[in-house]
């Protein structure tokens, strides 16, 4: 298992993310420094992400910051994937399901 390459991003990726990191589009688009449109946008596409590197790499980080990480193990788009990382952001996200 390895960290996901920026331009390996998917909109379900996304999606996906956001959902574990129990963040509304809204949230990493100010997370981000993006716009709520572009991360509607994102999220529509159907496979790889056309974003610049810059953009990629904020939402990453974004994500990163609510211990959210993009792995991959394989070469394809479904050897791809979204994991909690820090214990901080699991306990955040069980009480956001929760509430």
């Amino acid at each position: 298992m390895r960290l996901l390459a920026p331009d390996q991003l998917t909109g379900r990726l996304l999606k996906a993310a956001r959902a574990l990191a129990a963040m509304s589009a809204s949230d990493l688009a100010t997370a981000s420094g993006l716009s709520v449109i572009t991360i509607k946008r994102a999220e529509a596409v159907d496979g790889l992400l056309a974003l610049r590197l810059s953009t990629s790499e904020s939402i990453i980080e974004a994500f990163a910051a609510k211990g959210v990480q993009f792995i991959t193990t394989g070469q394809s788009d479904s050897d791809a994937g979204v994991v909690l990382t820090s214990a901080r952001a699991k306990r955040g996200a069980a009480s956001s399901m929760t509430s």
